[in-house]
């Protein structure tokens, strides 16, 4: 989720100028090649490879005689790798790698090329090129169905081959080709096998999401997190890089030349989901690929015949008579369907290759045209008791292919229908598109949860009707106020004036607007027991969480575990938590609520990745419910939702344990015993209220933080005046009663060592006004410039 930035709500020093006047990119190209059949040495360039084995060592690797290539390297799939160095700088660059390998089965991922720093731990920018199973790495389905190409990258995604028929991982030699062409855009790629431009799932695998990591490695992918599989077993040969997207006739060619003795080869896809079609179209072609690879010998075909239970809907098969060696063709056929579903069927097609006859098997969707998808349910939120008329909407879409959905009207039923209504009907939606549908709810109704059935009327085949339920909960307003509020800024003190904060065990307060939105923050070095870095409030009996609160925070931590509120007894050192304590806190990077002796219910919710989290609490004791939000949207629900018996002790009296009452109130820490009980980073914009907010109090909250319940002006200063003479300068300045500021000079802006008045005391109202004797401070070139700041 996207956090919104907000304005901090309390600057602490403000600062204004006085002036005192006294009067070409290289050609693409084959970039390394390393043919493997007796030495490490790149034939194409200056990039020889190294062995290494594991930790650096000499690995085991060996050439050894192979029928096809001559010889070819083995890998043990131990610790055996070849270190290539750099080669070749992938992110925002097209390039093109291709190898043979040979592997026997395995459930377990094979590792073929990887680009990485060398070792097993994870560094944003690795790549992997593997043949998939068990352990697969990266944003891939875990555990995959083995023998795909996959092509991977940390955090960037991920693209597969459909290649479950024929598995790479067969004892066979096999030629992979990964393919990137960066004016198609990032997460482009083309996966060939055996030449065959192979279909893919989703391509997700963003080339140039992260920056280049390392160098290449043949037969190691970085093994760590993945199980096993982090070395190949196997033989390797023939391993080409270039820097530039090389097409269907250079794969050819690449093919043709480093095949072995297969002539004439018949090369066919071992399966293909053809392109989806739609009832009522009528009769579509449909083709697959195929090519010739031999050296010498044209491929004869004799025929292509279709098998299976739905084989009758595949008919008039066209193809070539013959292939010259390295050229390709399709076959071409009619499907005609009679229903919506998946169908598939077998090609067989007869040539003069005698030790490959070809069988591919085929797939295709057939969908209804148009066609309404629509949620099962929709719950709608919350919405405030009294708001009047507000807008709620329902997504739908149209999986037809050729037809526009129209819809014709939309209705309301069952008992709470009389809330919903004025449905606003999107226009025409494309195949493959989707809209909304909006309309009116009242809130003009005590809360509850209400529900309805909205029902769609369209062209939709099949569907003409969809009914789909609907239910909203309607809650009241809370009138619950910001009883104290913590922005970080400078120093720890309560902008509202009574619970100001003391930095505690080497807490701090960052600079360089470190903090949430900018400005600063409460900085945390980690810890335990008492010495933990943490923050105490001043006149904690104050708070009464026994009722309705609200908490809320932002943090920003790395650490797995930590405290972020504690209520809990008012002594330095407190052997065991109290059955009274509260508790907000990370556990396993979880942001969890403990209640002493009652349990901690947990989010599930994980936000130790060192990003900014905005958390949010709130208890309404009359039901006992507990919920915490966690970087929501204006109108979400929250990541956890029960009952929980938060004032099952009172706070103020009960002494289990310690034998003193939970009283003190800490930011950054829960309790002295409490194992890892300070993160390392960072909290900003501690606020309490003293009711559970809901509503729109609630939306404001996640959208503009605390600082837009504190009616609080920013320190600023709003008036300059020069006398006559400029001897004397009033400036006036946003301030809150009772408070105490410091009032400086520069006269170069790097050096504030003038004092005109370090204890000013503010005035009563928002503004305080102040007259200073300026006379002969002024620098080089009449310049004095003056500073406000907040004590």
């Amino acid at each position: 989720m996207t956090m919104k930035r907000v304005p901090k709500a309390r600057p602490t020093a403000a600062s204004i100028a006085i002036l005192l006047t006294a009067a070409g990119p290289a050609a693409a190209d084959l970039i390394a090649h390393y043919p493997l059949h007796s030495d490490l040495a790149d034939s194409a360039g200056a990039n020889d490879g190294l062995f290494e084995g594991a930790g650096g060592t000499n690995a085991t690797a060996t050439f050894v005689s192979d029928v096809t290539f001559g010889n070819v390297l083995d890998f043990d799939g131990v610790d055996d790798r070849v270190s290539l160095g750099p080669v070749l700088e992938l992110q925002n660059a097209s390039w093109s790698i291709s190898l043979w390998v040979r592997t026997p089965p395995s459930d377990d991922r094979v590792p073929l090329v990887g680009k990485n720093d060398g070792n097993n731990g994870f560094a944003a920018g690795e790549r992997v090129f593997e043949i998939t199973g068990n352990g697969t790495w990266g944003n891939i389905i875990n555990p995959e169905p083995p023998g795909n190409l996959a092509v991977n990258g940390h955090s960037q995604g991920g693209v597969v081959t459909n290649q479950s028929a024929v598995s790479l991982d067969d004892g066979g030699w096999h030629m992979v080709t990964m393919v990137h062409d960066e004016t198609q855009g990032a997460t482009h790629h083309d996966l060939y096998i055996d030449g065959v431009l192979q279909p893919t799932g989703a391509q997700t695998m963003n080339n140039n999401a992260r920056a280049n990591v390392g160098g290449f490695y043949l037969g190691f992918a970085n093994a760590s997190g993945s199980g096993a599989g982090g070395y190949l077993t196997g033989q390797m040969a023939e391993v080409n890089f270039y820097d530039s997207p090389i097409g269907q006739a250079e794969v050819d060619l690449l093919f043709a030349v480093t095949a072995g003795d297969q002539d004439p080869n018949l090369v066919a896809p071992a399966s293909d989901q053809l392109a989806a079609t739609s009832v009522p179209a009528g009769a579509v072609q449909r083709s697959f690929g195929i090519r010739n690879s031999g050296f010498d010998e044209a491929l004869t075909l004799g025929g292509v015949t279709f098998t299976g239970a739905d084989a009758d809907l595949f008919s008039a098969p066209v193809f070539p008579a013959s292939l010259v060696p390295a050229e390709s063709g399709s076959v071409e056929f009619t499907f005609t369907p009679t229903s919506t579903g998946t169908f598939s069927a077998v090609a067989e097609i007869a040539s003069n290759d005698v030790d490959s006859p070809a069988e591919v098997a085929l797939t295709i969707d057939v969908v209804a045209d148009p066609f309404l998808v629509a949620p099962a349910a929709v719950v709608l939120g919350e919405a405030s008791a009294g708001q009047g008329a507000v807008t709620r909407s329902v997504d739908v879409s149209n999986s037809g292919l050729t037809q526009d959905l129209e819809i014709s009207g939309v209705s309301f039923s069952g008992a709470s229908a009389a809330l919903f209504s004025n449905p606003v009907l999107p226009g025409a939606i494309p195949p493959g598109g989707g809209a909304s549908i909006g309309f009116d709810l009242d809130t003009a109704t005590a809360p509850g949860i209400y529900s309805a059935t909205m029902e769609i009327n369209s062209n939709s085949q099949g569907a003409p009707v969809t009914s789909i339920p609907l239910e909203v909960t309607v809650v009241g307003q809370s009138q619950g106020s910001l009883v104290a509020y913590w922005p970080f800024d400078h120093d720890a003190a309560d902008v509202l004036g009574d619970h100001d904060g003391t930095l505690q065990n080497d807490a701090a307060i960052t600079t360089g607007g470190l903090g949430f939105g900018g400005g600063e923050a409460l900085m945390l070095g980690g810890g335990n027991g008492v010495a933990a870095p943490h923050v105490t409030a001043a006149n904690p009996e104050d708070f009464d969480f026994n009722s309705d609160f609200t908490w809320h925070a932002y943090v920003k931590t790395s650490s797995a575990s930590g405290g972020i509120f504690g209520r809990v007894p008012a002594t330095g050192s407190v052997p065991n938590h109290n059955q009274g304590s509260k508790s907000l806190f990370l556990e396993g990077g979880r942001v969890e609520f403990d209640t002493g002796w009652v349990g901690n219910p947990n989010t599930g919710v994980t936000v130790h990745d060192d990003q900014w989290h905005q958390v949010i609490v709130t208890y309404l004791a009359a039901t006992d419910e507990l919920r915490i939000w966690v970087d929501a949207a204006p109108g979400d629900g929250p990541d956890l939702a029960m009952a929980h018996d938060v004032n099952r002790y009172d706070e103020h009296t009960h002494n289990h344990n310690s034998g003193i009452a939970e009283t003190s109130f800490r930011i950054g820490q829960v309790s002295d015993n409490f194992q890892n009980a300070s993160i390392v980073g960072l909290i900003d914009e501690a606020a309490v209220f003293d009711a559970a907010l809901n509503g729109s109090q609630l939306d404001q909250l996640i959208a503009a933080g605390p600082a837009s319940f504190a009616s609080i002006a920013p320190l600023a200063i709003t008036a300059v005046a020069i006398s006559g003479d400029q001897s004397e300068v009033t400036l006036s300045w946003t301030s809150k009663p009772g408070e105490l500021y410091a009032v400086t000079y520069s006269t170069d802006l790097l050096v504030w060592d003038g004092d005109l008045d370090d204890g000013v005391v503010a005035d009563a109202g928002e503004v305080t006004t102040r007259t200073f004797d300026i006379e002969g401070l002024a620098g080089q070139g009449g310049r004095l410039y003056m500073r406000v700041e907040r004590q």
